[in-house]
């Protein structure tokens, strides 16, 4: 598995975000966004003022980061490839293109700051569920699980939180020599990069692979960042939660707890065990480049990615599902990316539930 944080440096940074992020609520009509022009003629990076006055500290100067000028393009239905190919060549044009559309169709959108960066361009409906209270929530959560409970890895990066938790009391054998443990994998976006997470996670005990279970494997939890429209007339203003978005919270953080508390039960990882073992007694793979080749272009894996999946799988010399799917978990701790890094961890869990048709269409796999 993927190393991150220590669990002491990710509490510290949680705390130094959760103090340093702001809020606000802005009209389009006020808003001004403005492209630095280099001596080149080339574009270097973008500010964003929320109200347009430009003397105003916390609203204006904010730099906009990739994931805030992908979400602008897209509400301003300027297709990507045209926006980041005039970001970079003609700055002056994008800048036009982008004050002219926000003041034509005015709306009101919510922007994440944090840092004196623009972090994220969201709907005036977008439904905060923040890193710091889900972590507040569930980190007692696993300390109550029992002793053994542990925090293997985990990270923030610039689109999500991750907590990955395994508790080593439970725990099964795939094949002789390869036990596996129970966890949790909890994951969270602030920024409107995909909900809200709380699912089952297996972790190989003696290579340290992790794999995200999919939903049809055990209970999970996915909650949408949609909510109620933030009612203000202000203009720009910092946003506060009300008591009724903290009733709703307590509530749903209690039913975090239960999610949890189920992904590590004994019974249920049972079943899971069960499948794996399944995994490993099926047909094997009957060319192990033809079917790396076939995964990566059904999965959209990369040159490398492929190449390094290819080489855990032959240096194990499993070609059972349960050896590809080990490959490709073990292929994760090769990516610089966190992200994509838990990507590949899902896809793991992906492959444990592919169809027999589908896997048989691997296994077979033809030039």
């Amino acid at each position: 598995m993927k190393q991150g944080l220590s669990l002491q440096d990710f509490a510290a940074e949680l705390e130094r975000q959760n103090s340093a992020k702001q809020d606000y609520v802005a009209d389009t009509r006020r808003m001004h966004f403005n492209t630095e022009v280099l001596e080149t003629g080339r574009g270097g990076h973008s500010e964003i003022d929320l109200i347009g006055d430009g003397s105003t500290p916390d609203t204006s100067g904010l730099i906009v980061t990739e994931h805030c000028h992908r979400q602008l393009a897209d509400h301003l239905n300027i297709p990507w490839k045209f926006y980041e190919r005039i970001q970079g060549g003609l700055p002056n044009l994008l800048d036009i293109n982008v004050n002219r559309l926000l003041h034509h169709d005015p709306s009101r959108r919510m922007v994440r700051t944090l840092d004196g960066k623009a972090r994220a361009f969201l709907s005036d409906r977008y439904r905060r569920l923040d890193n710091h209270e889900l972590a507040r929530a569930v980190l007692p959560i696993l300390q109550d699980l029992g002793e053994g409970v542990r925090v293997e890895s985990c990270a923030l990066t610039d689109e999500r939180m991750y907590i990955k938790a395994l508790t080593p009391r439970v725990t099964g054998q795939v094949k002789v020599g390869e036990e596996v443990c129970a966890g949790v994998f909890i994951s969270n976006s602030e920024i409107g990069w995909g909900s809200l997470r709380v699912e089952p996670f297996v972790y190989t005990l003696a290579c340290t692979n992790g794999m995200v279970l999919p939903r049809s494997l055990g209970e999970s939890l996915r909650r949408i960042h949609v909510g109620r429209r933030v009612q203000n007339e202000e203009a720009s203003y910092a946003v506060f939660r009300d008591e009724t978005l903290q009733a709703d919270d307590r509530a749903f953080f209690m039913a975090v707890a239960d999610v949890v508390r189920a992904a590590v039960d004994e019974v249920r990882f049972r079943e899971v065990v069960e499948a794996l073992r399944a995994a490993a007694e099926g047909k094997p793979l009957e060319s192990v480049t033809l079917g790396v080749q076939r995964l990566a272009k059904a999965e959209g894996l990369s040159d490398g990615e492929a190449d390094s999946v290819l080489t855990h799988l032959a240096g194990g010399g499993d070609l059972t599902r349960w050896g590809l799917l080990s490959a490709v978990t073990r292929a994760s701790q090769d990516v610089d990316s966190y992200d994509r890094a838990t990507e590949l961890e899902e896809l793991g869990g992906k492959l444990l539930v592919y169809s027999d048709a589908e896997w048989a269409a691997l296994a077979a796999a033809t030039a």
